[in-house]
């Protein structure tokens, strides 16, 4: 600007005028700049979080720097001439006309610019009106604003803590009783006088001020007359001295001793208000800055690991204390692409609220999309060539990138007709009246909720109500949470207001609160609109007061001293600072003041809450039918119900358990008898109903317009999946990532966890819930978030399965996926390619890794049709090969070839520029990867574990960009050996390396920087299996594994076949404080296992073919063999398993004087096989231990440790071993082996009543024993007997109903007939190697039923029609009469579907 009012001077106008220059282009200059300069405070507000409008405040700044360039020039000249007259004859030529064209470009380029102002919806706005901040107001909690060595200070920085210091000081019970007038006004940009005197009035009456004039001032003068007064001015930007002194007048006349308190950031201002030196704030030190952040960080309830968090913490604070510009303009085209983004972008808000009301807006949508689709293959496929041209070009050639674009556009007639299309589909938004929307309203999607609610209306919200109700009726508090807050979460429809409304209108609540409001708040938390709200329901009267300060002022007055219960209801934005300042009044009422939120956000949830939030589940199925019969049916009606019941329960099951899906269901069929009816809206998807008739789609929708755009396009990826398919994070990432959906991370971070961060922002907004299979990572998708995906995902995204008409398939098509488990979905599939030539993505679904593979694909045709693929998998396909012309797919960013036949894989695989994650996972025949896969520069993830790869290719630490690598084989060259892990520094996850017997020396061993790879946490240290005759340097092998070190922070370490003789020091340190799992397998050269019971955080231990280890001594426990100054021993071991020692002895004890210090305190498992030789003592005791395994230990004769709540318990293969006390009445699973074993556990049987046990197995005694008092334990479901010939078999007087599972193999030979009719619920049944048996009747329940050798048996008495299963082995008799189909045989058997004898199928066609 300032270049524009130079031009204003006569002496530059009149050399202007010389030159031939318009005055109106000056004119347009002028107007254009002071146009850009009209828009820049909302768009440097804006640029924040809205790229475009960063990229236009870019462009205009690049624009502004030639526009001044040029008019220095002209300015410049100007005023260095001195003869005006020959300086107009000798500039007026050709050159000058080409300045004069010069500056029309200039101005024309920034009138563009500015032109897009519409476009991004930029308005003029002042300064004033920017909504950066909440006003402040006179509340604080002190505990919060506590500083350490403060003095009152009034100027300083942005966040410094001003306004803190100035609450502090007006809140001091010294100053309140100092000053009886006092007002706290927040002045901001402007200091408008009448307002702010206004303000100060309102402050001190607490009465609305409807003064329009400046005699308010007199007004005021006539309030402080002779009173004591403080205002604090909080938070002034303005230094005009004459405005000031007008707002002064009126305070001359208070009592002496009268303040004004100012905060500012201005030097300047604060010398002007000044009658007393100026207080500067300082910055806090460190351990006070820390102070301020833990206080906000951590909930005074909360359980998480404060010293984990506050080491992170620390390293935030820390640093807070301490190619070618021209390229898109020289461009038209692509200046023209931009331009109509820009054009669709504001509309976009708009036109998806109205596509659901008009059908033409949904196709312009449709057309929208599919024309930004081929722009976008475009662009990649300029960006993907000119980086592989310049990967390409020899280093001494300088074209450039942008050159080599250009050059592709020019040879390109197609980016013409692309931009064409999108320019005509973009213009025709005005057609269709679609407006530029900064905010959409939402009122029309739903109804703001009140407090009342009819209480027999609702269903299967008991529990919830009771826990609710239970923390609203507890009087508990830290002093750190005055206000208990309780959020409810839950996704959209599940009933989060219904439940606050039952609570709210509880009897003992309603009794326990005398003051009470229910709020909805909405999308727009306002927090002087919800301060007023709350006041108004607490009075039942108008709030007319507008300044926020004396509206929270007058909440105080309303709480203080009372117990207050507050509903806020439906809450969205998580902005703390705004909520910081809405709890202000609230610290002011009486113990026990409840404040309820329901929000669908985990992370509004996350902010507000003092103790665990609620979440609230899915109705079960009945309680679901409920409520749909509840609106469905009249109480009196006369219709059949019976009728409508059958299709009624199957729309509920749709339902999946949301409340609002079946209520609004429910009321959509009220007035419907007609059972066709019914069915319409059983076989309709929920976006066929009208918002009039059902509420469940705007339900949704509204959680879904309130995604960022970037968290839209992710959850519509997921309409590709079935409903109820359990999505495996990682993999949906992946794909996230290969279709381009993930924005580029800030420095620090990478490319996958932006995508975690997206999956577990979309969980924590209910898309995504855990699934009910017990799985840590398995997530799943309500039904009806999953038909919103679809809904929105329609045309562009198909599942192939779901439809029958392949010719229906769209042109528009994007993305395909089909479930490879159906028979017809492959040959849909390829027909549906065959019109769908822009398929970006091509993948099946439950493709089963270790299945049979299928058949059906051609990879050649395929690929041939589909050459704009991100996404490809052929998994479990019977491909043997990949035809070459897959490297011409130049867009492909994922490739899975998993668990297909493929031997090796084409040269032309390292064509694939863009290829980002391969998977080779379970290709048994692969036996090398290409030799050049180093050009593959953008690989981030390399699965091929489950192959036999023999070699890596060389120069794999090019790759640098991979983020995983399932397994590193070590080779014994240079250019394939250990070394090239050096560069793979940004692994994550686990990782393996095999072969390591080819690591020559440590030295090779040290370039592998194993301890640089700080993101691993799980590795696989594995040097192949070798012969006792191999000669091992045993010192070289540990120096190898000295320098194979990993970093500190590993959680999971397994060493395979280790050649050496002793580990090095590093294995087992305490330092390794994070690990949790440790393997040490097939180490047969070592003599001595390390030092591992000083490993803080061990949980899963396994030691096993250490075939040279005689002892486990004291240095186990620690390395010393001591246990001076020293932790407990394996004090976290949960799980402990010794197996295949054949040389060990003796397992020398842990000497100490009380049980609380012996080792393994937490031990839950401990199992020991195969060890011959052990003789010497086990553990005394192991109070946590559940399951003891011995097996195959012959010599250990001592007694087991002490185990009071042991559950399983299994002694195989060992006489001697024994428990001194058997917990007869914990155990729940029982097997013992041989003679001494059996006849000690029926011992102890006959002196306790084994209540628990629900399994028994007894094998390989001869001794002729009975079960205890001839009757099996009431609550065992399980029994095995084996190799016990002449124990007798109970007979039972009465019927035994708990078990379902009986073996009987070479046991119980007394018994010739064996008729089982007191089991009536056996299910499973095993009788072998029986000589004698002649005859057998079973239970009537059985379903499975394995007869084997039993040579005399001829016939089954009564088999049960419940029976499904009956194979027979070895028996002659019984056999041959089965298969000749006997008729003394073969009608008692008929109608069993699966018979098979002598591993032979006997066809049965009458079972079915």
């Amino acid at each position: 600007m300032k270049k524009a009012r130079e031009m204003s001077d006569p002496a530059i106008v009149n050399w202007i005028r010389g030159k031939k220059i318009d005055q109106k282009l000056l004119g347009r200059l002028k107007t254009t700049l002071r146009g850009a300069e009209a828009l820049l405070n909302d768009a440097e507000r804006r640029q924040i979080k809205e790229g475009p409008v960063k990229v236009w405040l870019d462009d205009l700044k690049d624009a502004l720097y030639e526009a001044d360039d040029f008019l220095d020039e002209i300015t410049t000249k100007a005023a260095t001439h001195k003869d005006p007259g020959n300086f107009l004859s000798r500039f007026l030529n050709m050159k000058d006309r080409e300045m004069v064209a010069s500056m029309e470009d200039v101005i024309g380029r920034l009138e563009s610019i500015v032109n897009q102002k519409d476009t991004l919806g930029l308005k003029e706005m002042p300064m004033e009106n920017m909504s950066w901040r909440t006003p402040s107001t006179s509340l604080v909690k002190v505990s919060d604003g506590q500083r350490q060595g403060r003095h009152c200070r009034l100027v300083g920085m942005g966040g410094i803590g001003k306004t803190t210091l100035a609450q502090l000081v007006y809140n001091d019970d010294r100053v309140q009783q100092k000053f009886n007038v006092k007002a706290w006004v927040c002045v901001g940009e402007e200091f408008n006088v009448l307002k702010v005197t206004k303000m100060v009035i309102e402050e001190v009456t607490s009465k609305s001020c409807e003064m329009n004039g400046l005699n308010s001032v007199q007004h005021l003068r006539n309030v402080l007359t002779g009173k004591s007064f403080l205002v604090v001015l909080d938070d002034m930007w303005s230094n005009h001295y004459d405005d000031w002194k007008t707002f002064l007048n009126a305070f001359q006349y208070g009592s002496q001793g009268g303040k004004i308190l100012v905060t500012t950031r201005i030097d300047t201002v604060a010398s002007m208000v000044k009658t007393i030196p100026a207080h500067n704030l300082s910055l806090l030190d460190a351990e006070q800055c820390w102070l301020v952040f833990a206080n906000h960080a951590f909930f005074p309830t909360e359980s998480r690991n404060r010293l984990a968090l506050e080491k992170i913490g620390r390293k935030i604070l820390s640093p807070i204390l301490e190619e070618d510009d021209s390229f898109l303009e020289r461009n038209i085209l692509l200046r023209r692409l931009e331009k109509s983004l820009y054009e669709a972008g504001p509309v976009l808000d708009d036109a998806e609220q109205k596509q659901f009301t008009d059908k033409k807006v949904k196709k312009w949508l449709v057309d929208l999309q599919d024309a930004l689709y081929k722009a976008d293959d475009l662009v990649d496929e300029l960006s993907t060539k000119a980086a592989i041209a310049t990967t390409l070009r020899d280093p001494g050639i300088s074209s450039s990138c942008s050159s080599l674009v250009d050059s592709y556009i020019e040879d390109s007639g197609d980016m013409e007709k692309i931009v064409g299309t999108l320019e005509s589909v973009v213009a025709k938004k005005n057609h269709h009246r679609l407006k530029e929307c900064t905010k959409v309203d939402m009122s029309s999607w739903r109804t703001p909720s009140t407090s009342l609610v009819v209480s027999s209306d609702i269903f299967g919200r008991d529990e919830d109500k009771e826990k609710i109700i239970k923390l609203l009726l507890d009087d508990t508090r830290h002093a750190e949470s005055p206000v208990t807050v309780i959020p409810i979460v839950g996704m959209g429809g599940i009933g989060k207001t219904t439940l606050a409304q039952l609570v709210y209108n509880d009897d003992q609540v309603q009794q326990k609160f005398n003051v009470k409001a229910w709020v909805c708040v909405g999308e727009d938390f306002n927090v002087l609109r919800l301060t007023k709200t709350v006041i108004e329901e607490v009075t039942s009267k108008s709030c007319e007061l507008n300044g926020l300060n004396s509206v929270q002022q007058r909440l105080r007055n309303e709480v203080t001293g009372k117990r207050f219960l507050v509903v806020l209801d439906d809450m969205w934005t998580n902005h703390y600072d705004d909520w910081k300042t809405f709890l202000g009044p609230f610290q002011f009422g009486s113990q026990g003041g409840k404040i309820l939120v329901t929000t669908r956000i985990d992370a509004v949830a996350s902010m507000v809450k003092t103790i665990p939030a609620h979440n609230l589940s899915l109705l079960d199925d009945e309680q679901c039918w409920s409520v749909f019969a509840n609106h469905a049916f009249f109480p009196t009606e006369s219709r059949d119900r019976l009728a409508l019941e059958k299709v009624g329960r199957k729309i509920v099951d749709k339902c999946k358990g949301l409340p609002l899906a079946a209520q609004s269901l429910g009321g959509l069929l009220r007035t419907k008898d007609n059972i066709a009816d019914w069915k319409d809206v059983l076989m309709s998807e929920i976006w066929e109903f009208s918002e009039d008739e059902c509420r469940i789609l705007p339900a949704l929708r509204i959680s879904y317009h309130y995604l960022p755009s970037y968290l839209k396009r992710c959850f519509v990826y997921c309409s590709l999946y079935p409903k109820d398919y359990e999505f495996d994070k990682d993999e949906l990432v992946l794909l996230w990532m290969a279709e381009d959906l993930l924005q580029q991370p800030k420095s620090g971070s990478i490319l996958e966890e932006v995508g975690y961060k997206y999956f577990n922002d979309l969980a924590a907004r209910s898309f995504f819930q855990p699934s009910k299979n017990g799985y840590k990572y398995s997530f799943v998708m309500h039904d009806l978030m999953h038909d919103l995906a679809t809904f929105y995902g329609e045309k562009f995204f198909v599942r192939i399965s779901e439809h029958e008409n392949v010719v229906q398939h769209d042109t528009k098509t994007r993305h395909l996926s089909y479930d490879v488990n159906d028979n017809n979905s492959v040959p849909k599939m390829l027909e549906a390619c065959e019109s769908s030539s822009h398929v970006r993505t091509l993948f099946q679904i439950k493709a089963d890794l270790y299945g049979e593979h299928k058949e059906g694909i051609d990879p050649c045709g395929l690929l041939a049709q589909l050459k704009r693929l991100r996404v490809l998998s052929f998994t479990s396909f019977k491909i043997d090969m990949l035809p070459d012309s897959i490297g011409e797919l130049i867009y492909l960013r994922y490739l899975n070839l998993s668990a297909t036949l493929v031997e090796t894989l084409p040269k032309s695989l390292n064509n694939l520029y863009n290829l980002q994650t391969l998977k080779l996972e379970n290709c048994r025949k692969l036996k090398k990867l290409p030799s050049k896969m180093q050009n593959l520069v953008n690989l981030r993830h390399l699965d091929f574990s489950g192959t036999d790869l023999e070699e890596m290719p060389k120069k794999m630490s090019k790759l640098k960009d991979l983020q995983f690598l399932s397994c590193y084989i070590a080779g014994e060259h240079e250019e394939n050996g250990i070394g090239e892990l050096g560069e793979l520094a940004h692994l994550h996850g686990s990782f393996c390396i095999e072969k390591l017997e080819n690591v020559k020396n440590s030295g090779e061993a040290s370039n592998a920087r194993m301890d640089e790879k700080i993101h691993l946490n799980d590795i696989d240290l594995t040097w192949s299996s070798f012969e006792e005759s191999e000669v091992c340097d045993s010192q070289s092998e540990k120096d190898v594994l000295d320098k194979l070190r990993p970093h500190k922070d590993l959680k999971k370490l397994s060493i395979w076949h280790y050649r050496g003789t002793m580990f090095p020091d590093w294995v087992g340190q305490s330092s390794y404080h994070k690990m949790t799992e440790l393997q040490l397998i097939g180490c047969r050269n070592c003599w001595v296992v390390p030092s591992l019971g000083q490993l803080p955080s061990l949980e899963r231990l396994v030691i096993a073919g250490f075939e040279k280890v005689k002892k486990i001594g004291g240095s186990f426990y620690k390395g010393d063999g001591t246990h001076q100054h020293q932790e407990t021993p394996f004090r976290s071991l949960k799980y402990l398993s010794i197996e295949k020692l054949p040389c060990w002895e003796e397992w020398e004890s842990y000497e100490c004087d009380d049980d609380d210090d012996a080792p393994f305190p937490k031990l839950e498992t401990l199992e020991i096989w195969d060890c011959p030789k052990l003789k010497g003592d086990l553990p005394t005791f192991l109070p946590s231990l559940k399951r003891l395994h011995i097996r195959r230990c012959e010599e250990l004769g001592c007694y087991l440790p002490r185990a009071p709540i042991l559950r399983e318990l299994t002694i195989y293969g060992t006489q001697e071993a024994r428990m001194r006390d058997l917990p007869l009445s914990m155990l729940k699973t029982l097997w013992v082996n041989g003679e001494q074993q059996v006849e000690y556990v029926f011992e102890a049987m006959t002196h306790t009543q084994p209540t628990s046990l629900s399994y028994l197995g007894i094998s390989e005694c001869s001794s002729a024993i009975s079960f205890p008092v001839d009757s099996l334990p009431p609550s065992l479901k399980e029994l095995s007997i084996e190799d016990c010939k002449n124990v007798e078999f109970p007979i039972q007087h009465q019927q035994h109903h708990s078990l379902t599972s009986l073996r009987i193999d070479n046991s119980c030979d007394s018994l010739t007939s064996f008729a089982l009719p007191a089991f009536p619920n056996l299910k499973y049944l095993r009788i072998a190697r029986r000589e004698k048996l002649t005859s057998l009747e079973v239970s009537q329940s059985l379903r499975e039923l394995w007869i084997v050798e039993c040579p005399k048996l001829e016939n089954i008495i009564r088999l049960p029609a419940s029976l499904r299963e009956l194979k027979i082995r070895e028996c002659p008799l019984l056999g041959e009469g089965i298969e000749r189909k006997d008729p003394h045989i073969w009608p008692s058997i008929s109608h069993i579907p699966c018979i098979l004898v002598d591993r032979k199928w006997i066809r049965n066609d009458s079972a079915f």
